[in-house]
């Protein structure tokens, strides 16, 4: 848990790591890009806005994007079986979207020292964003993270780049993540 203090700043080359499903039913794999649009779209009771869409938007424009390692686990084939953990220590940004509300994803991207980047919320306004663990009450997630919005994600990769190549923002981002790893990992 000690890699955020430990782990060296400038070795991270990904620029945005994301590993999982797409869309829900998770376990439910798809062969081609069209499938997973249809599978995205459908409706499944309660999950009918599993992850709000985000992670599915992410990987549909940006899958092929310079620096950007994105990997699909309900798409066919599945990616390389990789230890990802070094994935997100090689990594300056964690894309940390919700699920079924908030998630490990971020605890494990702020304790390997990879910055959380936060989309969750639809861009509708009909939901609420989801608030992140102990937010407002023992931890400034906005100090530690990227906080966007769906309608953030065309801007994402220039969003991304621009935070990467400003030395200042991105030191404080990382000293902030220093500071909490331990709260959130006991």
């Amino acid at each position: 848990a000690a890699a955020a203090a430990t782990t060296p700043w400038e070795g991270r080359k990904t620029l945005l790591f994301f590993h999982g499903a797409l869309c829900w039913q998770i376990y439910d794999k798809v062969k081609s890009m069209s499938a997973m649009e249809r599978k995205c779209r459908s409706r499944s009771g309660f999950l009918n806005n599993y992850a709000f869409g985000v992670r599915y938007e992410v990987f549909r424009r940006y899958r092929g994007e310079p620096d950007f390692n994105l990997r699909a686990t309900d798409l066919l084939p599945p990616p390389p079986k990789a230890d990802l953990d070094e994935l997100t220590l090689g990594s300056i940004f964690c894309l940390c979207p919700s699920g079924t509300g908030w998630g490990m994803r971020a605890f494990h991207a702020v304790a390997l020292g990879c910055i959380p980047v936060l989309i969750q919320d639809d861009g509708s306004g009909k939901y609420p964003t989801v608030l992140q663990a102990f937010e407002g009450s023992i931890l400034d997630w906005a100090e530690m993270a990227v906080r966007l919005t769906f309608n953030d994600i065309p801007r994402l990769p220039a969003i991304l780049r621009g935070l990467a190549a400003d030395p200042p923002a991105l030191a404080a981002k990382r000293a902030a993540l220093v500071r909490a790893w331990s709260r959130l990992l006991w």
